[in-house]
């Protein structure tokens, strides 16, 4: 445990005080003592950022294997809190870009999910795996895209990173993008080879979530990588009816104007029109019918759009309906 000597090392290292530090040193303070909470003085000057005072403590024989609460690394916490020429050091000295937390977080996972391009660069020059997964399966890449880090994920996919990747839950980093609205994110693993047409950890199509959000923007991107428009997902439900259901006006218009069939009811169990109807959406029915919704469709129960909206008790939906029939 560390004496009021080696607690003021600690303290000094985290103030980069490098003539408090010599001093210390000369009066015999132990250099890898520690707090109870696991503290040490390349500890502390490692989270405080204290390049020098890192280089000093290295110098004179600091344990580079020395663990936050026998848990994180000196490098894990460097990576943690964004400091590059901190981690370049560490690298420098030894310090392996592969060891991980209990919970399997290595450095690059930690600096991704933080967001720090600069140190994600630094340590996948130096052998990081831009693949390797906590116990979950989430990689550097996923981390960095569910959080919406552009910058890092340009950096891993450059570095090797797999954007086709899955979770142990199913997610990719293009799924996770599309969910959080990230349209740079998107671009830049399109750009690199995601899959498009490939289904969240749902099972539902990626086209058919940004149409549910109303990403039109992230739509667009997907339609222009080849995302096939009409694809359903376990329910039946493909992107139009995702729209419609969502009441997501200006994603159903981009869809028929790509071409999608005003008409394709999945499994059948409901059509665009009729979903619009049961959800009373006056907007959602005039534009499928703009498109050609068919008003005499009938779902595998047999039930016809007006006969909807009339049980419904929609009536100036039915009334519309009327005068599209005649």
């Amino acid at each position: 445990m560390a004496s009021q000597r080696e607690l003021e090392l600690i303290q000094a290292s985290a103030a980069g005080n490098l003539e408090r530090m010599r001093v210390l040193f000369g009066r015999g303070a132990k250099i890898n003592a520690r707090l109870k909470n696991g503290t040490t003085p390349l500890l502390a000057a490692v989270v405080a950022g204290r390049v020098d005072a890192v280089q000093l403590l290295l110098v004179q024989g600091a344990d580079l294997k020395t663990r936050y609460q026998e848990d994180a690394t000196v490098l894990v916490m460097a990576a943690t809190q964004g400091h590059a020429a901190v981690v370049r050091l560490l690298l420098q000295h030894g310090a392996n870009p592969s060891e991980h937390t209990r919970s399997g977080v290595t450095p690059l996972l930690a600096a991704a999910i933080a967001g720090h391009a600069e140190v994600v660069d630094a340590l996948v020059t130096a052998g990081a795996d831009p693949n390797h997964p906590d116990p979950r399966g989430v990689t550097p890449l996923l981390g960095a895209a569910v959080n919406g880090h552009t910058e890092v994920v340009c950096t891993l996919v450059s570095g090797g990173a797999d954007v086709n990747r899955r979770a142990a839950s199913g997610l990719t980093a293009l799924s996770a993008a599309v969910a959080a609205g990230t349209q740079a994110v998107g671009f830049v693993l399109l750009e690199h080879g995601a899959d498009p047409d490939c289904a969240d950890e749902n099972g539902r199509p990626l086209l058919a979530s940004a149409a549910a959000a109303g990403s039109t923007e992230m739509m667009a991107l997907l339609l222009d990588r080849g995302a096939k428009i009409d694809t359903v997902d376990p329910a039946g439900v493909n992107a139009v009816l995702a729209a419609t259901l969502a009441g997501q006006a200006e994603a159903l218009k981009m869809l028929l104007d790509r071409g999608a069939n005003p008409n394709a009811s999945g499994d059948g169990s409901i059509t665009p029109l009729i979903a619009a109807i049961v959800r009373g959406l006056p907007e959602m029915v005039e534009i499928l019918l703009n498109a050609g919704a068919d008003v005499d469709q009938r779902t595998a129960g047999g039930v016809t759009a007006l006969e909807a909206a009339e049980a419904g008790g929609q009536l100036e939906i039915a009334e519309r309906l009327k005068s599209a029939h005649t």
